[in-house]
C-alpha cells in the first residue's frame, strides 16, 4: 500500500497539471478546516492553528514551486533539441540540393586556344625547305606528309578567325604542292630521276615570301631577323629559277626586285637587333 501511494505521488509530481489540481484541492480543504476550527475553538487555539496552517501552506507552495522549476527546463531542453534536429535536417537537405545543381567541370568545357593558322604556316615552311633537297621517294613522302599536315591545320582555322580567307586560299596552294610531292614520292619505274616542273619554282618562291612576310610582323631578336632574311633569300632564288617560257616569268622578275628590298631590310634589322 505504501509503495502504491508513493508511486501515485511521484506520478503526480512529474505531471504539472495533476500537481496543480492537487494543490487546489488541498488549499480548499485547509481553508474549510480553518473556518470550521475557528468557529469551535478559543481565540488562542485559533491563533496557533492559523499559524500552523499558514506555515504548512507556505512550505507546500515552496516545495511545489521547486518541483515545477525542475520540470520546466527539461521540457525546454526537449523542445530546443527538437528544433535543432529539424534545423539540421533542413540544412542537410539544402546542402544535398546544392550538390546536385553544381555541374561538373569536364574537359569538354575547356576552350581550345590552338592557333591553327600559325601552325599551318610553320608546317608549310618546313615542307618547302624539305622540298629543296628531297631526291628519293622516301624524302618526297616526308614532304607530302608535311603538306598534308599544313592543309589539315589550315582547314581547322575557324571562320571567325581574321586569317580565315587567307587560309582558304592557302589550302588550294598547299594542295597543288601536295600533289607534286606525291608524284615524286611514287615515281614511274622508267623515270631515272625526278625533276621539278618549271611552275614549282614560282610557287615555292611565293611560299617562301609569304612565310618571310608573316615572320616579319613578330620578329624582334637577331636570330629571328636572320631567319627572315634566309626566307627572303630562298624566295629570290626560286623566282630567279623561273624559266623564260613560264607564264609567270614576268611576275617572277618583278618579285625578285621587290624581295631584294625586303631582304636588305631584314639584314639591317638583324644587325641592329640584340
Amino acid at each position: 500500500m505504501g509503495m502504491k501511494t508513493n508511486l501515485v505521488i511521484s506520478n503526480m509530481l512529474e505531471n504539472p497539471t495533476s500537481l496543480s489540481a492537487l494543490l487546489v484541492l488541498i488549499i480548499w480543504l485547509m481553508i474549510g478546516t480553518i473556518f470550521y476550527r475557528l468557529e469551535n475553538n478559543s481565540n488562542q487555539s485559533r491563533n496557533n492553528l492559523s499559524k500552523t496552517i499558514v506555515f504548512f501552506l507556505i512550505g507546500l507552495i515552496i516545495s511545489s514551486g521547486i518541483k515545477l522549476s525542475q520540470i520546466t527546463p527539461s521540457q525546454n531542453v526537449n523542445s530546443d533539441a527538437s528544433v535543432t534536429e529539424n534545423t539540421e535536417k533542413t540544412s542537410a537537405s539544402n546542402v544535398q540540393t546544392t550538390e546536385e545543381i553544381v555541374p561538373e567541370n569536364t574537359e569538354d568545357n575547356q576552350i581550345d586556344e590552338t592557333n591553327y593558322f600559325q601552325d599551318a604556316i610553320a608546317t608549310a615552311t618546313n615542307a618547302a625547305n624539305l622540298a629543296q633537297t628531297a631526291q628519293t621517294p622516301d624524302e618526297w613522302k616526308t614532304v607530302a606528309d608535311e603538306w598534308k599536315n599544313a592543309i589539315a591545320s589550315m582547314q581547322s582555322v575557324p571562320d571567325s578567325d581574321e586569317n580565315y580567307t587567307i587560309a582558304q586560299e592557302k589550302i588550294k596552294q598547299y594542295q597543288r604542292n601536295l600533289e607534286y610531292s606525291q608524284k615524286n614520292a611514287n615515281p614511274q619505274p622508267k623515270t631515272p630521276s625526278v625533276k621539278k616542273p618549271p611552275e614549282i619554282y614560282f610557287q615555292q618562291g611565293l611560299n617562301e615570301a609569304n612565310t618571310a612576310a608573316f615572320l616579319t610582323q613578330t620578329s624582334k631578336s637577331k636570330d629571328e631577323w636572320e631567319f627572315v632574311a634566309t626566307q627572303w633569300e630562298k624566295a629570290i632564288e626560286n623566282m630567279k629559277a623561273v624559266s623564260a617560257s613560264d607564264i609567270n616569268y614576268g611576275k617572277a622578275q618583278q618579285r625578285v626586285i621587290q624581295y631584294q628590298k625586303n631582304l636588305d631590310y631584314a639584314r639591317l634589322a638583324a644587325s641592329r637587333a640584340k
